[in-house]
């Protein structure tokens, strides 16, 4: 009679019992020491033959699968209140290999991601992870992942990645790609502060400090409309001169101000013209 488990499998068992009940007492700790959570999942499952486990949420998401082998599956979640936890075991023991037998693990939060994967599994393997996103106490977010996997006692094909996306586009960090018996063992904790209304108006005390008080910034640059048939512009001390451009007689000169203004004896028949220029007369550019 076939035994369901020898006992080199119930060694390997207990060593990634001891593995997970270490995570969980560290987790059940620092949710209580946060106020707790209010959602709880708890799932197992432990068997000899095929087999796909999935679970996904917001910020983390975890698959196992097996074919014709024995395993040994464990999953929980806390969620709610400011804390958000997730842990997974997985243990598969006289694997035959292919894309059917693998483990995943992501999680996301505070601007960064975490993927990790071990497929091909063959002879004997053991995966356990644990993925915690929580509120700080100023309201932003602090993200902790913890992943192991161990194909020592067998073989796999290890992939890994972790991507920061704080500067608005995923950049990897750390990329892994291994293929064998490998103990990996990765821990990944950053936290990323809220945006609060002061820092919204951070770019315009820069543009204050650096443009408009700094005295050795120059006040901008003029931009003159072209000379037409009409008129001729040019720029003395600071001020915008048009010319009208007149049949008979000397140009007749105009001052516009830095605002627009123009003088109160202007020729009557060019003020309707001159009104729908002003906005042209008066545009300013300040250089970056």
């Amino acid at each position: 009679m076939t035994k369901l488990f020898t006992p080199e499998d119930i060694r390997k068992y207990f060593y990634a019992s001891c593995l997970l009940a270490g995570l969980a007492l560290i987790a059940i700790l620092y949710i209580v020491g946060t106020g707790g959570s209010g959602n709880t999942l708890d799932t197992s499952i432990a068997g000899t033959g095929t087999m796909s486990y999935r679970h996904d949420s917001e910020h983390s998401a975890d698959a196992a699968m097996a074919e014709n082998a024995s395993v040994m599956y464990d999953y929980s979640r806390e969620w709610g209140g400011n804390v958000e936890v997730a842990r997974s075991q997985f243990v598969v023991t006289s694997a035959k290999g292919g894309y059917k037998t693998q483990y995943m693990v992501k999680g996301s939060g505070a601007d960064h991601k975490v993927d990790y994967r071990a497929t091909k599994i063959s002879g004997d393997a053991s995966f356990a992870s644990e993925i915690t996103l929580s509120a700080t106490e100023s309201g932003g977010e602090n993200f902790d992942s913890m992943i192991w996997f161990d194909t020592r006692d067998g073989l796999a094909t290890i992939q890994g990645r972790v991507y920061n996306n704080s500067a608005g586009r995923p950049a990897t960090i750390e990329e892994l790609d291994a293929v064998g018996k490998y103990l990996l063992n990765t821990h990944l904790n950053v936290s990323k502060e809220p945006i609060v209304p002061e820092s919204w108006l951070g770019s315009c005390e820069e543009l204050n400090r650096d443009m408009i008080l700094d005295p050795t910034v120059p006040d901008g640059l003029y931009i003159l409309p072209a000379n037409d048939s009409k008129y001729n512009y040019t720029l003395v001390d600071g001020k915008i001169i048009r010319g009208l451009n007149i049949s008979q007689g000397e140009p007749v000169l105009e001052v516009v101000s830095e605002n627009g203004t123009q003088s109160e004896n202007a020729a009557p028949a060019a003020r309707k013209e001159r009104a729908a220029i002003n906005n042209l007369l008066t545009e300013k550019v300040i250089p970056a």
